[in-house]
C-alpha cells in the first residue's frame, strides 16, 4: 500500500469485485437508443423508395434455348465492333441462354473471343423478336456519302483572320473548295492547309 498509494487487489480478489460507472451505463443506452432509431429511419427510407419503385418495375423471364440482345459493357472492349468503340451499337448479338442463374441471372453463349463472364443481370437483356438479325429497317439505312462528292482540294482563299489562344498566335483563312459553292467555305490553319497542300499556293502577302 505504501509503494502504490493505493490498496491493491490480492490475487484472489480479482474478478469478484463488479464495479459499476453510471456515467458509461447511461452512454452505452444512449448509443443503443441511436442505433435503433437509425436503423429504424434506413427502414422507412428503404420502405418508402420500395413503395416508388416497385409500381414501375415489371417482371422479366426467358427460357433455355432463346435469343437475347446483350446490351455491351461499357469497359468491354472485346464485345464492341467498328472502327470506333464509342460509336458501337448499344446491343449486340443475338446470344443462347444456356442457364438461368437464380432468379435475375442468365448465362449465355458468347463466341469464344469475348473473354467476359457469360452470366449477366437481367436488366441487360433484350428478347429478340423476330428473325432477322438488322435492327434497323431497310428504308432507314443512309446511303454512305461517296468519297469523291467530298470536297479535298482548295480553290480559292476568300478571308483570312488571326486566331489567339493561351499560348500563341496563330492564323486561318477561309477557303472556298473547288467544285463548291462559297457557302461551303471552311475556316482551316493555315499551317494545316500548307501540310495538307503543299503544291497549293498561298498569297503570301496575307501570311508573311
Amino acid at each position: 500500500m505504501l509503494m502504490y498509494g493505493f490498496q491493491p487487489r490480492a490475487p484472489y480478489a480479482v474478478g469478484l469485485q463488479n464495479e459499476k460507472v453510471q456515467a458509461a451505463k447511461d452512454f452505452l443506452e444512449e448509443m443503443n437508443d441511436m442505433l435503433r432509431l437509425a436503423k429504424d429511419s434506413i427502414r422507412k427510407a428503404q420502405d418508402r423508395a420500395r413503395a416508388y419503385a416497385d409500381p414501375q418495375r415489371r417482371d422479366i423471364n426467358f427460357e433455355v434455348g432463346e435469343q437475347v440482345y446483350l446490351r455491351v459493357p461499357s469497359r468491354c472492349e472485346t464485345m464492341k465492333t467498328g472502327p470506333c468503340p464509342k460509336l458501337s451499337p448499344r446491343y449486340c448479338g443475338p446470344f443462347q441462354i444456356l442457364k438461368r442463374i437464380g432468379k435475375m441471372a442468365y448465362q449465355l453463349q458468347l463466341p469464344g473471343n469475348s473473354q467476359i463472364h457469360p452470366v449477366f443481370h437481367v436488366s441487360r437483356l433484350k428478347k429478340r423478336l423476330g428473325e432477322s438479325d438488322n435492327l434497323i429497317p431497310d428504308s432507314e439505312v443512309v446511303e454512305p456519302i461517296s468519297v469523291q462528292s467530298i470536297p479535298h482540294e482548295p480553290e480559292s482563299i476568300l478571308r483570312t483572320r488571326e486566331k489567339r489562344t493561351r499560348s500563341h498566335l496563330y492564323k486561318e483563312c477561309l477557303v472556298k473548295w473547288k467544285d463548291s459553292s462559297e457557302d461551303s467555305a471552311t475556316w482551316e490553319r493555315v499551317s494545316t492547309l500548307q501540310r495538307r497542300f503543299p503544291s497549293f499556293s498561298l498569297p503570301s502577302q496575307e501570311f508573311s
